[in-house]
């Protein structure tokens, strides 16, 4: 698409930012409250977040940990997976989402997408197995903060006797069918990690599904703490403990936890400034030529952590928008290549959906850093041409 009226400018320093950590007022005095205790490890304060986030999801078994790739590492644990081990996962997705189940030697047969939303679809899920009958799990993530079609995909993996885990990082605050979370999913897993929409500066969540049983809560609280069962530990001997399974040093702290109990009470504040924006996005880009906005999964409200668009010659679109020192960006890059030579797998599928979004997708900024006038701005620059 030839630019038309607007030229780009030289500006080389960035006006309006991608992604920032955003805080509100007076939290300071929330981490001084901490810090003044003497207690800053996983104490009371992490218990009282685990209970918020669990009421404010409506899961009946929430388990915070010190980052969503540790929530991923519990999930690929309780599910038993081991070397060799065969997993469809999706490829339009933060590396995080895979590494683990790379670092256990575990194989990886690729999910193609949705073209127009960047999301795995129930069909894409049959698809694979009939690709890969041997598939020990499924791994899948709501690009952007909008939805998959959670509960068909959980009936496709189920009818083939196999668990869903949920890449949720970037949902945290979305809702399908009016509900913030999805039981029909085994395992779920959320970040609030420093530019979430809902952060705590780092840490996560596991969300456990009806299909899960409670005994793997035990389990999977042990190994986020080395595998010591702290709960059951003697008072009088706290410092004496015995090990019931190998873990990990995947716990948040009092400091972290103190800062999300804030960051909670203004969630629905955030929320409401991306809708907004992500609004004014959709009336202002409506029919611009060579530029279409993602679909959204009837039923859904998207969080919005990401505004994605597809744009034709999109590096001449990113060079202008930079340019003008608007940061548009391209924040993750199809798996299947950038992780490849990791992956035992050798059997390569098509994945047009992949190729298409890979391609054009572009991500602007959205956030309460990003007023209604920067949209305008953002918008008039496109429409001007690329």
């Amino acid at each position: 698409m030839a630019s038309q009226t607007m030229p780009m400018s030289d500006r080389s320093t960035v006006e309006i930012p991608f992604l920032r950590a955003e805080f509100p007022p007076g939290i300071e005095l929330e981490v001084s409250t901490v810090l003044q205790s003497g207690y800053v490890g996983a104490g009371g304060t992490v218990d009282a977040f685990e209970r918020s986030i669990g009421e404010y999801l409506g899961a009946s078994e929430l388990i915070v940990t010190s980052s969503c790739t540790a929530a991923l590492t519990l999930s690929y644990r309780a599910i038993g997976l081991k070397q060799n081990d065969l997993v469809l996962s999706t490829p339009m997705t933060c590396a995080a989402t895979n590494v683990p189940l790379l670092h256990d030697g575990i194989k990886i047969g690729w999910l193609d997408i949705d073209l127009s939303s960047g999301n795995v679809t129930p069909e894409s899920v049959r698809r694979g197995f009939d690709h890969y009958p041997d598939a020990r799990a499924v791994v899948v993530m709501d690009w952007g903060g909008t939805p998959c079609d959670h509960s068909a995909i959980a009936e496709a993996c189920h009818s083939h006797g196999v668990p869903l885990v949920l890449d949720a990082a970037q949902s945290f605050g979305a809702t399908l069918a009016g509900k913030r979370y999805c039981a029909d999913v085994d395992y779920t897993c959320y970040s609030f990690g420093p530019t979430k929409l809902f952060t705590s500066v780092e840490g996560g969540g596991l969300a456990l599904g009806s299909n899960v049983a409670a005994k793997d809560s035990h389990r999977l609280r042990n190994l986020r703490w080395y595998g010591i069962g702290r709960e059951t530990r003697d008072r009088l001997r706290f410092w004496e403990y015995s090990f019931e399974d190998l873990g990990f040093r995947f716990v948040l702290n009092n400091v972290f936890a103190s800062i999300g109990l804030k960051m909670l009470m203004k969630l629905d504040e955030r929320l409401a400034c991306h809708r907004t924006l992500a609004q004014r996005y959709d009336e202002l880009l409506a029919g611009v030529p060579g530029l279409r906005s993602c679909s959204r999964q009837t039923g859904s409200l998207p969080n919005y952590w990401l505004y994605t668009v597809l744009v034709e010659q999109r590096e001449r679109f990113l060079t202008k928008l930079h340019g003008c020192g608007v940061h548009a960006a391209t924040p993750h890059h199809r798996n299947d290549r950038l992780l490849a030579r990791w992956n035992r797998n050798d059997d390569c599928c098509d994945l047009p959906g992949v190729d298409s979004f890979d391609r054009d997708y572009v991500c602007l900024p959205i956030g309460p850093w990003v007023g209604q006038r920067d949209v305008e701005r953002v918008c008039a620059l496109i429409n001007s041409g690329w």
